[in-house]
């Protein structure tokens, strides 16, 4: 019996925060013209560097290019970006940025530009050495 209430309160508890997620999706996503509109300047940028949306969802946008692909997600009152890469030289390679809801967009692009420079620079390295980065030297 006791199972029964404990599983009542947790499917409560997700219906809940569903609707207020909703809501706030709406009041700061929907409202404003939805991702697309909303961040139309960041995915210009990620536009610029040869990606093209393949998915759009009311609080997620996927982008991808040949060896990139890029997630944007509205969760709670941030917009989480996901880049992950896969080049010969660099490997298979993930990188997460967390702005805050109302972040500046130059801001967001300046920080997504600054980790592309220094994969360049990575990579220019790894060519002139002839020889594969191992990002894995931690142990």
């Amino acid at each position: 019996m006791i199972w029964i209430l404990i599983v009542a309160v947790v499917l409560w508890l997700f219906f809940k925060f569903t609707k207020e997620q909703n809501k706030h999706i709406a009041s700061h996503v929907t409202n404003y013209g939805g991702m697309e509109q909303k961040y139309d300047l960041l995915l210009e940028f990620l536009k610029g560097a040869g990606m093209q949306i393949t998915k759009m969802g009311k609080n997620n946008i996927e982008l991808k290019s040949n060896n990139v692909n890029c997630l944007i997600y509205y969760i709670g009152t941030n917009l989480e970006v996901l880049l992950v890469s896969n080049m010969p030289q660099l490997g298979c390679q993930k990188k997460k940025w967390v702005f805050p809801d109302g972040y500046p967009q130059e801001k967001m692009i300046e920080e997504i530009d600054n980790y592309a420079t220094w994969q360049v620079e990575q990579m220019l390295k790894a060519s002139e050495n002839n020889q594969y980065i191992d990002y894995d030297e931690r142990y």
